[in-house]
């Protein structure tokens, strides 16, 4: 089952001052959600957003942008190669 997992480009810690606690993660290491993202599955897709949020869709307009734009993508990518090796399967090519 293939993943898209999004997270900031950057940690920040959770005694930051409020307008750099909106511009990273204050919840979790970004280092070690890119390097563990792997044991979820080996169809993981890591994306870092510029300034994202712990959760990127609650970030500031920019970041929250990019990151609908990113899942956009992904989502596209992934529904366009399924569908393709559906259509194959299903018309017995592939």
């Amino acid at each position: 089952m293939p993943n898209l997992i999004l997270c900031s480009d950057h940690t920040v810690r959770e005694k930051a001052d409020p307008a750099t606690l909106h511009r990273g993660d204050a919840v979790l290491d970004v280092t070690h959600i890119t390097r563990w993202a792997g044991c979820i599955g080996n169809r993981s897709t890591v994306i870092a957003v510029a300034d994202a949020k712990h959760d990127a869709f609650l970030s500031l307009p920019q970041p929250r942008q990019m990151a609908y734009r990113r899942l956009d993508l992904w989502l596209d990518d992934y529904l366009g190669t399924h569908n393709d090796t559906d259509a194959s399967a299903s018309s017995g090519k592939g």
